[in-house]
């Protein structure tokens, strides 16, 4: 793996973007919640800047985030060298390699397994064959970590079929097998891989699914989701479209986007305020793309604000 370059000037004061459970945690001011405020941390000392000063991760439900300004933090100075940093916080700055998953490493999590929660909700609707197809064809393995049981892992495997990082997260039934939905309790059960290994890791994430562009003409409509579960959901009930997922609301970026230049896209975001944070991004930062906004969501009166298409349709089972 490449080393650290110890160069240029970066932000001294910067959310803490370590790996979820290294990450400093506290209560949102504005929602109340517990342990669900990503502080902005002193790069120099790792430590938080005030307790008021943070990001929630109820992005949509609560959207508090309050950064740091120059006469919050008095003289100290706003940028330093990336060498004063303190070590947790360096920037990698010019990196030439992205590091990848094996595939030998990948691919021993990806088979049959009912106690991956997700796979087994899905199994009940829609039959384990289709079910376990549909696995192997997005590339979605199994794992046990921390004491979360039966975790689905997306693997991002871009284009060229090489293995940037898996996601893992854990599920749990509701309703009776009716539903399923993220394990989210005191804090959001979800990681990334490449951060279980530790070190020096370069990560450029891809689309989730973006390896399916290789089975797919280019003249062919490509449906664009967040959720990974969601792509997997409308996938297997639309057998015949492709979807591909950002991963995350943010991840709408051109960088993650490039394997869709030239082709037609559609996207589909959750209802509310997710379809102006996408009709926002591509209009300044992907107007050279060809995508076209869904608005079917955001016109349904029974569909609820945060639901995404994978919702809509399990809702539509349970009729």
């Amino acid at each position: 793996m490449a080393d650290y370059r110890l160069s240029g000037t970066v932000p001294r004061f910067q959310l803490d973007r370590r790996p979820n459970r290294s990450r400093l945690k506290g209560k949102c001011p504005k929602c109340g919640g517990e342990k669900c405020l990503t502080y902005y941390v002193d790069a120099k000392t790792g430590q938080p800047v005030g307790d008021e000063f943070g990001r929630c991760d109820h992005e949509r439900r609560c959207g508090y985030d309050k950064r740091p300004t120059g006469k919050d933090v008095g003289d100290r100075e706003l940028w330093v060298s990336n060498n004063e940093v303190y070590k947790a916080f360096r920037m990698q700055v010019q990196r030439d390699v992205t590091n990848y998953i094996p595939e030998t490493e990948y691919r021993k999590t990806i088979f049959p397994d009912k106690r991956n929660v997700l796979f087994s909700f899905m199994a009940e609707r829609w039959g384990e064959d289709k079910t376990e197809a549909l696995f192997l064809k997005y590339n979605v393995g199994t794992m046990d970590l921390w004491g979360w049981k039966g975790c689905a892992v997306f693997w991002q495997v871009d284009k060229d079929f090489t293995c940037r990082t898996g996601k893992i997260m854990e599920y749990r039934v509701t309703e009776g097998m009716r539903d399923v939905k993220r394990v989210k309790d005191d804090y959001p059960h979800v990681t990334f891989y490449h951060s279980l290994k530790g070190g020096d890791y370069s990560l450029k994430q891809c689309l989730f699914g973006e390896h399916l562009l290789n089975f797919h003409d280019e003249k062919e409509i490509v449906n664009l989701v967040e959720s990974e579960k969601t792509a997997l959901i409308c996938s297997i009930e639309k057998p015949g479209k492709l979807f591909l997922a950002t991963g995350g609301l943010q991840n709408l970026r051109p960088e993650v986007m490039r394997p869709l230049l030239g082709r037609q896209v559609v996207a589909h975001p959750d209802k509310g305020e997710a379809f102006d944070v996408w009709k926002e991004k591509i209009e300044k930062n992907l107007f050279q793309y060809n995508i076209e906004v869904s608005d079917f969501l955001q016109k349904r009166n029974d569909v609820e604000d945060g639901d995404d298409m994978a919702d809509f349709i399990i809702k539509l089972l349970k009729k």
